[in-house]
């Protein structure tokens, strides 16, 4: 008799499961768990260790739940090999586990009543196995059990699923959606292949509450958005880089496992930052076997995109492992005259100094060679152009040339009772060279002329950024808590150098692009701007009984900002923050097994530089977030959905002196509420979804007479909806074939330009796709995005420039292999 096996997520290496029967164990291949007579054989050391490992002690917190998933995250919190055939925990449940104890106890504890058996077959590798009453052991067919390591518990490549069970966005370390009481989507690995992300700005686009502003038609600078803010940082493996400045993109996602999205505050981790939310890329490691994949991609307007991804062992016992990625995009536009060029690579090699001592390094570089365009004009009664989506304004010689850069180094050390210590650094340089002729007023209303105006940026950033802290649990009456210190240093310098060349114009309606001669421009402005940052903080999770969670904690900042004249180096401004305090404080109360309830409340620290009429600069934005809301984890985890209502008052805002216009008072206040809700998973079999509902709010509360009560974020829509759902067929005729399909809808939001406001209708686009899986290593995709083509501005600014239409019907054939 046998089973059928799956890959199942572990702690672990790969390591094929050896074939038991009647109490003999034959290995399936060369790269299996040796046998117990080969243990025997081995040193004294190792079976004194494989001897010692099962009556090791470690703070487990695993709710009852299925035997399966109760076995997954016993394996990850107790750093764990652990092999287990598919169809022996069918149907079966476990007991939920909490407090400090052996890991024989742990076991014996889920594996209660379920006639299964467990063995340590070495010291860090454990079978579960179904014993029979004659002959104690089913024959089991080989498995490979592949997952993620203890560096990276939450990873979702491999896993096939859009519900991601752990993230670390918010909490430092793993911790589960449930375990974190702010709202949390997480867009996983399967999840950005199946849609074709290459950008975390498309990735965000479809994520939600999160809103994207266009500013130019390369889509390299943009402006993320989420609760009427803009998001001013991106964090790498929970580490704040660098400010999201100038709005330039980030690395391709080629480089990175999933995107965690918390919105709302979070200062107790970052420091200084719009109330918007913060934005984790979690990068690809090395894995523990040799594993090459590919992809390729055509669509519409002959773009082309390929990737590579290789990740190798560099030694026969899996200490070292090395990772390289690679990608070149080759895109064009619906828009005329707009392209964009962009190889990238990324490698990382990781040693495992000891078995619980791992370091890191690697780097990344991107360049992307495109053309700006800054979108179109508009009439200055606000009515937008009615033209070709195709329409370009501005000159053939216009350029945007980006790179960026970055290097990383991170020591983690993981302790026998699932706590740690991670220090990390990360150095980041960008560059650009911008170009351009671009529309600069209001279109004449009877001759269809507009300014055009050329110039010239050259912006250069460097940023560096440090982070240390420690993890420890420790158990009180049964129960484990949880304790966070550590601390984060940041310093960036950000130049720019800017010039402006002779004016034009052109007819919007017969633009002609091949009429500007390109200028040299005199750089005629330069700056300096350095910003220094430092940071302790701490966080607490109490649990006084199971079911309640409560959590508390706290951020010092120290902040330093000062401009320069980059050519005498003399200070020209400087400001000051010493000693903020920035609380966070949470409580979650698990309803049931897979139902919590929460709410939160976080701080706002954001410096400001605006000057006062005595000369001082005015003091940093406070206020606050309160947010509640319902977690729940559906159909054995294999399903998420979250509800939450918030509510954001944000305060101090400068606002011009009424008694002097020159300067400023802190004495504005803006409000963001609203909701969020989602599903993301698997509802039945075959199928995979993600739902997302939000609605938000903006409005001042004390402003200025021309502001008073009007929206602070006409930009979000009131109304957001996104949703993309696959169904593969699995088995018969059809088995491997797969439909999908997506739709987004925006209610009404407009710009606001002194009394005259530019308007978009309420609109929504749907998008459609057809798989097929040719075998486990090949698949391939079509899809079709605005499939009805809909005609729309995606994004409004003004009169003179960044109006744009959003994208017509677009195809992609897409390519995916891996071995």
């Amino acid at each position: 008799m046998s089973n059928k096996t799956k890959t199942k997520k572990t702690t672990g290496y790969a390591v094929p499961l050896c074939v038991t029967a009647l109490g003999l164990s034959v290995c399936a291949s060369l790269l299996c768990a040796p046998a117990p007579a080969e243990a025997a054989a081995g040193s004294h050391a190792a079976i004194e260790s494989a001897q010692a490992e099962p009556g090791r002690s470690v703070a487990f917190s695993i709710p009852a739940q299925s035997l399966d998933t109760a076995l997954t995250a016993f394996a990850d919190q107790a750093g764990i090999r652990l092999l287990v055939a598919s169809d022996s925990v069918v149907g079966l449940r476990a007991q939920g586990l909490s407090g400090t104890m052996t890991l024989e106890g742990a076991l014996k504890r889920l594996l209660a009543g379920s006639g299964l058996r467990y063995r340590f077959t070495d010291a860090r590798t454990v079978s579960v196995e179904r014993t029979t009453s004659e002959q104690g052991v089913i024959t089991l067919e080989p498995v490979t059990v592949e997952g993620s390591r203890p560096l990276d518990i939450g990873r979702t490549e491999g896993t096939k699923s859009y519900a991601a069970t752990v993230s670390t966005v918010g909490s430092k370390g793993p911790a589960t959606l449930r375990e974190i009481p702010q709202s949390v989507s997480i867009v996983t690995r399967r999840r950005i292949e199946d849609q074709n992300f290459v950008t975390v700005e498309d990735a965000m686009k479809q994520t939600t509450g999160m809103n994207i502003q266009k500013f130019d038609g390369a889509g390299v600078f943009n402006n993320i958005t989420a609760r009427g803010y803009s998001l001013d940082a991106i964090q790498v493996d929970g580490v704040s880089t660098s400010h999201y400045a100038n709005a330039t993109t980030a690395f391709d996602l080629a480089m990175y496992d999933r995107i965690e999205v918390l919105r709302g505050p979070s200062g107790l981790f970052q420091g200084s930052g719009e109330p918007s939310g913060t934005v984790n890329l979690v990068r690809k490691r090395p894995l523990d076997r040799f594993r090459v994949g590919g992809a390729a991609q055509y669509g519409s307007w002959e773009s082309f995109r390929g990737e590579a991804d290789v990740s190798t062992p560099l030694l026969e016992n899996n200490r070292i492992r090395a990772r390289l990625v690679a990608a070149y995009e080759d895109r064009q536009s619906y828009i005329d005259f707009i392209q964009a060029e962009k190889p990238f690579v990324y490698g990382t090699v990781e040693f495992d100094l000891t078995p619980r001592t791992t370091f890191s390094v690697g780097g990344a570089r991107q360049e992307i060679k495109s053309v700006i365009d800054q979108g179109l004009p508009a009439y200055a009664d606000g009515r937008l152009l009615d033209v070709g989506r195709s329409t370009y304004i501005g000159a053939d010689w216009n350029k945007l040339d980006t790179e960026r850069e970055e290097g990383f180094a991170e020591l983690e050390h993981r302790f026998e009772d699932a706590g740690y210590i991670k220090l990390t650094g990360r150095q980041v340089r960008r560059s650009m060279l911008y170009k351009g002729a671009r529309a600069s007023g209001a279109v004449n209303t009877t001759t269809g002329i507009a300014s055009i105006q050329t110039v010239q940026f050259e912006p250069l950033l460097n940023n560096t950024s440090l982070d240390a802290h420690v993890s420890k649990p420790f158990d009180v009456a049964g129960l484990t808590q949880t304790v966070v210190f550590g601390g984060d240093y940041r310093y960036e310098t950000n130049e720019s150098a800017s010039g402006f060349g002779p004016n034009y114009t052109m007819n919007v309606y017969a633009p002609t692009p091949h009429a500007i001669p390109e200028p040299n421009i005199a750089i005629t402005s330069r700056s300096k701007a350095i910003n220094e940052q430092f940071g302790t903080y701490g966080q607490l999770r109490v649990k006084p009984t199971q079911p309640v969670t409560i959590i508390g904690g706290g951020r010092l900042s120290w902040w330093q900002t000062e401009t320069r004249n980059p050519v005498t180096d003399a200070i020209t401004a400087t400001s000051n923050v010493n000693n903020e305090f920035t609380p966070y404080g949470g409580l979650i109360f698990d309803l049931t097994p897979d139902v919590s309830v929460y709410g939160a409340y976080s701080q706002i620290f954001q410096p400001q530089s605006n000057t006062t009429s005595t000369g001082s600069v005015l003091a940093p934005r406070t206020g606050n977030q309160k947010e509640i809301g319902v977690k729940t984890e559906l159909l054995d985890k294999h399903m998420n959905a979250h509800v939450a209502l918030f509510r954001i008052d944000d305060e101090n805002r400068a606002m011009t002196d009424p008694n002097d216009n020159n300067f400023s008072i802190a004495a504005g206040r803006v409000r963001s509420q609203g909701l969020e809700a989602e599903i993301s998973g698997k509802p039945a079999r075959g199928w995979d979804i993600v739902v997302g509902y939000a609605l938000n709010k903006t409005k001042y509360i004390t402003a200025a007479a021309s502001q008073q009560d009007t929206e602070f974020a006409p930009f979000t829509p009131l109304h957001n909806v996104k949703l993309w759902a696959k169904y593969t067929f699995e088995g018969g005729a059809l088995n491997g074939l797969g439909l999908g399909g997506g739709m987004q809808f925006n209610s009404y939001f407009y710009s606001q330009s002194g009394n005259v406001r530019f308007e978009q209708d309420a609109y929504a686009t749907f998008s459609a796709q057809v798989s097929y899986s040719l075998n486990e290593r090949l698949q391939a995709s079509f899809t079709v995005s605005n499939l009805f083509d809909e005609v729309y501005y995606e994004k409004l600014s003004s009169a003179s420039r960044q109006n744009f239409y959003g994208e017509p019907r677009s195809f992609m054939l897409a390519l995916r292999a891996n071995w």
